[in-house]
Order: structure tokens, then sequence, then C-alpha cells
């Protein structure tokens, strides 16, 4: 160590012992803020159970919509959005894929493929980048 950086040290300790010898307490999070809640396209009530669909493009089989380009499906403060959103009304199901994004105000989520069951609550999304809004989570999975 060069001898004008020892002088430094020596300097800066003896400042910290001359101010009571505490430094401030430093936040171990200062530099990593919790992600913040997702904005979504088509907001409604938590409560809400109206199924929301909207896409550039929609066809339709019975109970099955498919829908493409600028595809978002939403119920509540749930939403998903993709290329392809295939939304099945009799399961009440949608299947996301390529480009998918899932938001909700406990986990914001990106990936390639995805289902959801609207009823349940539950699904599967693939090869999936997430976040976790107002907590400090977020990681990335090959499935959840």
């Amino acid at each position: 160590m060069s001898r004008n950086r020892r002088l430094a040290l020596l300097a800066g300790l003896l400042m910290l012992h001359r101010s009571g010898g505490a430094a401030e307490p430093v936040d171990p999070w200062r530099f990593c803020p919790p992600a913040e809640a997702p904005v979504l396209v088509q907001p409604a009530d938590a409560g809400d159970d109206t199924v929301r669909i909207s896409a550039d493009n929609v066809s339709t089989r019975g109970d099955v919509y498919t829908l493409t380009g600028n595809a978002i499906v939403s119920r509540g403060q749930q939403q998903i959005s993709g290329d392809t959103l295939i939304y099945n009304g009799t399961e009440s199901s949608v299947e996301a894929i390529g480009n998918v994004n899932y938001l909700s105000p406990d986990l914001t989520a990106s990936g390639e493929r995805g289902k959801v069951y609207k009823e349940t609550g539950s699904g599967r999304l693939e090869e999936i980048e997430y976040t976790l809004p107002g907590e400090h989570g977020r990681g990335s999975a090959a499935s959840v």
C-alpha cells in the first residue's frame, strides 16, 4: 500500500474515532429498490370477474377465441398479453404464446409461453423472468 493511501486511511480512522466511533447505518437495499406495482392496460376492481379481451385480430370457434396482434386478456387486477392468446371460455383458461407478459399486484412475469386458469388462479409460465412488486424479489426460471 502506498504511503499516501496509508495516510488517507489513518486520517479516515481518526475522523471516525472523533465522531463517536459509529458510522451511519447503511441501507443494504439503497441501490436495489423494490419493483413498483404494474400498470394494467385494462384496469378493473379486484372483485370484478368480467373477462375482457382485446386484440387486432380475433377468430372464434365455439367458446374458443384466438387473439393475435396486441392481444390482451384481463380479469380483475390480472392481465396476460402475448403475440397469440387462446381464450377458452368453457374451461376459463388463457394459453399465451410468444412475448408473454403476466401482470398482477403480486407478480410481474415475462416469458415465451404459458397457460393460466382464471377460475382457480393457477397456471404455468415457461422461460420467465419475474419480479415481486413491493418486494426485493426478482429472478428467472425455466417454469413456474
